[in-house]
């Protein structure tokens, strides 16, 4: 029951627009880091260079998802 609920979300739409909200008022710029999910420290290098200027930036993360080459 707990698992279901948990699955389904019913917040999530709140959540986000709340999150969105509070983004808005920052005044940083905002960085999107996109990385292929391939492996190689990537992720770890873009993490390092987010905490290095994350007094002047906001930034977020994703990771793309590689089908078969």
């Amino acid at each position: 029951m707990i698992q279901e609920h948990l699955q389904k979300d019913p917040a999530r739409t709140f959540r986000v627009l709340a999150q969105i909200k509070m983004l808005t008022m920052s005044g940083k710029a905002k960085y999107l880091f996109i990385a292929h999910g391939l492996g190689g420290g990537v992720m770890k290098h873009l993490q390092e260079l987010a905490d290095y200027i994350s007094a002047d930036v906001d930034c977020f993360f994703s990771s793309l998802v590689m089908a078969n080459l």
